[in-house]
């Protein structure tokens, strides 16, 4: 089974705490990836007795009522780039004999502050087999960030001396874009780039945008693997290219455009306010300066507030990537950037 691309949010059940996001039981070698788990009364992502030889990849878990990914029993699972956001209780929570799991190229901030709990939580049942590494765990507040059998640890460097796990995890703020608001991209200067594993299994080329990873040339490349300058987390970090001959317009410009919503999945609008009338044209370019959509093209178009659909998808959609607007008026000459995501 491939359970990928989608919204699992606000699941409850009156009067108990058991309403899941995403729920394995006495299922094994299915691959569950790239889905949005917020808001459940239970945890975003549970894996129970029977759930065996899964692949958890690049998945994102937040404001969950219980923890972000919950093991009780569950074995030989693998969590590859996922993220686990300020959930109620643990991030990653391994109990109950979840034996042979693995955390990789994830990331698990701002977990159970209110409730003592942790970013990553391993018992003594579920240590045999247990490997992660080239992780980050992180709290803003001197929530202890991992629990590991019964000692609880304010360093990720302490937990790693002691258990052989984790010596490449870092201990920082992976600076998400809006943690809160869900937008777990990262800002420029983020610990989360070019330092990934790829070489672990289950690794995949592509990120929950449909992304490939990109070299950020101001990061050194501290990865493993065969793709050094990938990414941790579930988003990679794109720099702007420069082979693209699109200038921002000058700041004195009155002319002003945006696409919305952006990142674009599905249906948006490119809208634009022409402070004058006459002739206006319109365009999207990709990453290459290749034209893939005409939007406008009018020879006497009125002032004033003007709004044109873009759909990413229909008869020929737009793959997951980088493009561009260029917007030329009578009063100059706007363009902008937005990306598509699948």
């Amino acid at each position: 089974m491939h359970d990928e691309h989608n919204e699992s949010f606000a699941n409850a059940r009156p009067a108990q705490r058991a309403a899941n996001g995403i729920y394995l039981e006495q299922t094994t070698s299915n691959v569950v990836r790239w889905n949005l788990l917020h808001d459940n009364q239970d945890s975003g992502f549970q894996m129970d007795p029977g759930a065996t030889g899964n692949l958890s990849l690049q998945n994102c878990s937040w404001h969950n009522g219980d923890h972000g990914f919950d093991h009780l029993g569950g074995t030989g699972n693998a969590h590859v780039g996922d993220v686990a956001f300020a959930n109620f209780k643990d991030g990653f929570s391994f109990e109950g004999n979840s034996s042979g799991n693995s955390v990789e190229n994830c990331i698990a901030v701002e977990n159970g502050l209110t409730t003592n709990e942790f970013d990553l939580w391993v018992d003594s049942s579920s240590t045999v087999g247990f490997q992660s590494n080239d992780n980050i765990f992180w709290n803003s507040t001197p929530q202890q960030p991992v629990k590991y059998m019964s000692v609880l640890y304010a360093s990720v460097s302490a937990y790693a001396a002691a258990s052989g796990q984790d010596g490449r995890t870092f201990q920082a703020d992976p600076e998400f874009v809006n943690g809160p608001a869900g937008d777990f991209h990262l800002m420029a200067g983020s610990p989360a780039i070019d330092c990934a594993n790829s070489g672990v299994a289950g690794w995949s080329s592509v990120d929950d945008d449909g992304l490939p990873p990109t070299d950020d040339p101001s990061t050194a490349n501290t990865g493993l693997g065969p793709v050094p300058f990938a990414d941790r987390g579930a988003l990679e970090f794109q720099v702007a290219t420069t082979a693209v001959p699109m200038p921002e317009a000058p700041a004195d410009s009155a002319l002003s455009a945006k696409v919305a919503p952006n990142p674009l999945r599905g249906t948006g609008a490119l809208t634009f306010v022409l402070p004058q009338p006459g002739r206006v044209h319109a365009v999207v370019v990709d990453a290459s300066g290749r034209v893939v959509r005409r939007l406008v093209d009018r020879d006497q178009a009125p002032a004033g507030f003007h709004s044109v659909p873009l759909n990413a998808s229909g008869d020929e959609p737009l793959v997951a990537g980088v493009y561009f607007y260029r917007v030329e008026s009578a009063a100059g000459t706007r363009t902008g950037r937005f990306v598509v995501t699948r």
